[in-house]
């Protein structure tokens, strides 16, 4: 699947190319951070990044009402996704899958959500609703995006299978997938020019195919593999760089070695990296996903070496797959994803002691903001209150700017009240309209910084009197002021009271604020 992060993340410096890279001090050692609190309860079998925010679908939320099995990590917490404001429940029963299209999250159901006169067995989120996709068989195991813009599924309502194209208006029966599928957890599908191709793993012992091809309706194997173990098959695809790369547990594909992941340019199989092995080089790891992260493939696998636990995770470093150390808690990865400068994955539920179903990586160290700062508006005299959280588990410190300077505590020259600013929330009491401007904060540690969002403040200074209303009693007050030469009237605060003052009162009044 392709799958790919966001969120909002300006460096202060121009070394750093995207969030993915926070611009930092100084590299420093892979961080694992704590797990989550509360943990995610259930099994995780699918992530998908959109909007800064990841999202889990799995087998989680039946102790809740009206339960639900796709939740949304926004760095700080767990948000349970049952029922929309609209009032369609989203998916209750196990979700196999998730994928990013046109702006929403789209699931794949095992039972379908909607009415009767439209049900979908694929859910999209937008943010704020669930709504049916078209009329989308259910039992959907997988989800892919089409090369004409469109989306692919996989449903086992049926057997066998069926693959579904879903054009933006209505869902059509591309053609019949794998007879049978042994484990509904790790199936895949993709397209690669012009071909609907589905994996799957299963018990292999006696070599049966595990990588299908769809011509003239029908899957046929593609291509002989071989494989190290008896529960082997293809886990993930995607198209990366104009290839597409295959996932899972096998040795050999066609006539090369290729250790678990190999790619296909149209015409000739190659392993990618010479596939991933342990250090001890006496066994490879089985991969149940790949994604690309700022551009860089990512594994999720799992696999011990001489009874030396490796990690969940490994990064294609351009020349050598790399793993990425060990989390706090053991996890048994199924899916891996990006989030600004982390790496987050997740899978099965051991319900083990020391043991997690979702786990957060720091490449670098660098923290992230979470929680972003929002424009506001408020009237002379009132509060503001912004807020900069960085992501659960960094330490940092915090600094807030107003219009590329520093802010520090205490009250301002013109008779406000700086509060917080080297806090998570910023403050400011008794707003006057000097205060208006941009305000954004910078989280720190010794490994990088991350420079939130620039968030407006604007302050209704046209309402003179602060009842929250600009009317004719604010243009009176104003008027009496300024016939007076009191100081109130220096509206622009150039410390005389002229028509340079009337001039700007009457532009504000006439917007509004």
């Amino acid at each position: 699947m392709i799958r790919g992060a966001s969120c909002w993340c300006v460096c202060i410096s121009v070394a750093a190319a995207s969030c993915f890279s926070p611009c930092a001090a100084a590299q420093c050692d892979t961080l694992w951070l704590p797990p989550t609190e509360p943990e995610l309860q259930g099994h995780l079998l699918d992530l998908c990044s959109h909007d800064g925010d990841v999202y889990a679908a799995g087998t989680f939320g039946y102790d809740r009402w009206p339960p639900a099995s796709v939740q949304r990590w926004n760095g700080l917490n767990w948000e349970l996704l049952p029922t929309g404001p609209n009032g369609i429940d989203g998916p209750t029963s196990w979700t196999f899958c998730l994928m990013e299209w046109q702006g929403m999250v789209l699931a794949g159901c095992d039972s379908v959500i909607g009415t009767s006169e439209q049900a979908s067995g694929v859910a999209a989120w937008d943010g704020v609703n669930w709504r049916p996709l078209g009329e989308a068989p259910p039992y959907i195991l997988a989800l892919a995006p089409a090369e004409d813009g469109g989306v692919l599924a996989l449903s086992f309502a049926e057997t066998p299978t069926k693959v579904y194209r879903y054009d933006g208006v209505a869902w059509t029966l591309v053609g019949l997938g794998p007879a049978d599928v042994f484990d509904e957890w790790r199936v895949c599908l993709a397209e690669y020019q012009g071909k609907v191709i589905v994996g799957f793993a299963g018990p292999n012992g006696n070599g049966l195919p595990s990588l299908y091809v769809l011509e003239n309706g029908i899957s046929v194997p593609w291509v002989q593999m071989e494989y190290y173990s008896y529960s082997s098959g293809v886990t993930s695809m995607i198209i990366h760089e104009g290839r597409l790369v295959v996932a899972g547990d096998f040795n050999r594909i066609g006539s090369v070695y290729a250790n678990s992941i190999a790619s296909w340019d149209g015409q000739t199989w190659r392993p990618f990296g010479g596939g991933i092995y342990l250090h001890s080089h006496d066994f490879v790891i089985d991969i149940e996903d790949v994604c690309a992260i700022d551009g860089v493939l990512h594994v999720a696998n799992y696999g011990y070496s001489i009874d030396e636990w490796m990690g969940p995770v490994a990064r294609w470093s351009g020349t050598e797959w790399v793993h990425l150390g060990q989390p706090q808690s053991f996890t048994w990865a199924w899916a891996v994803e990006g989030q600004c400068s982390e790496v987050v994955c997740g899978g099965y539920d051991l319900d083990t002691e020391g043991c997690a179903n979702f786990s957060r990586c720091a490449p670098t160290g660098a923290p992230w903001t979470a929680w972003q700062p929002d424009d506001q508006t408020v009237f002379p005299g009132m509060s503001a209150t912004f807020a900069g959280v960085a992501a659960a588990g960094h330490a940092v410190a915090y600094q807030w700017y107003k219009d590329g300077e520093a802010l520090s505590d205490g009250p301002t020259a013109h008779g406000s009240v700086v509060c917080g600013s080297h806090d998570a929330w910023l403050t400011l009491l008794g707003c006057r309209g000097q205060d208006k401007g941009l305000y954004w904060c910078v989280v720190s540690n010794g490994c990088g910084t991350d420079e939130s969002r620039h968030a407006s403040l604007t302050v209704c200074v046209a309402d003179v009197n602060s009842d929250g209303f600009v009317n004719g009693d604010d243009f009176d007050l104003f008027a009496g002021w300024y016939e007076e030469a009191v100081v109130f009237a220096d509206f622009n605060g150039d410390g005389f009271v002229n028509g340079d003052d009337y001039d700007e009162f009457a532009q504000r009044f006439d917007g509004g604020c």
